[in-house]
This record gives structure tokens, sequence and C-alpha cells, in this order.
């Protein structure tokens, strides 16, 4: 028995994998996770007023001053001047 799709049904209803689903299963998760997978650009959001995009060094100071080590040490630093 087949079913209509490319898989093949035994007589549990158990479907059976055949060998081009195991290679197009392959080339899927090359293109999606592998080394194949395509490169885009960063996503820009559409909302509000339009933005040109971020340049590196923009990125990496936007990625410090968010990050947890950086709010932390600010926070302290700020903790430590109303203390005193």
């Amino acid at each position: 028995m087949q079913s209509t799709g490319i898989n093949k049904i035994d007589q549990n209803n158990v479907p059976k994998l055949t060998p081009k689903d195991v290679e197009s299963f392959s080339f899927i998760m090359d293109h999606v996770i592998g080394s194949r997978k395509e490169r885009r650009a960063a996503f820009i959001p559409m909302t509000g007023i339009p933005q040109f995009p971020k340049t590196r060094e923009e990125v990496l100071v936007t990625s410090f001053f968010e990050s947890c080590m950086c709010k932390s040490a600010l926070s302290c630093v700020a903790g430590k001047v109303l203390m005193d």
C-alpha cells in the first residue's frame, strides 16, 4: 500500500523512508543549517522612521552596551556613587 506522498507505508501504517527521502533531507539540511547556508543581509525593521543599516562598529558598540556584563558594571558604579 502506498500513500499519496513519496513514502511507502507498511501493513502497520508505519511510514518507511526511501533512499530518495534521505537524500532530499540531507540536501535540505545542508542548505538550511549546513555549510551551504545562504547568507542574507541583516534584518531591517520597517517600523517607525526608516533608518540606514548600522555599520560594523555601531553593531559592536550597541551589543557591548546591551550586554549583561556592561549593565552589571554600570549598576555597580552607579550604586557606589549613590552610596557615597
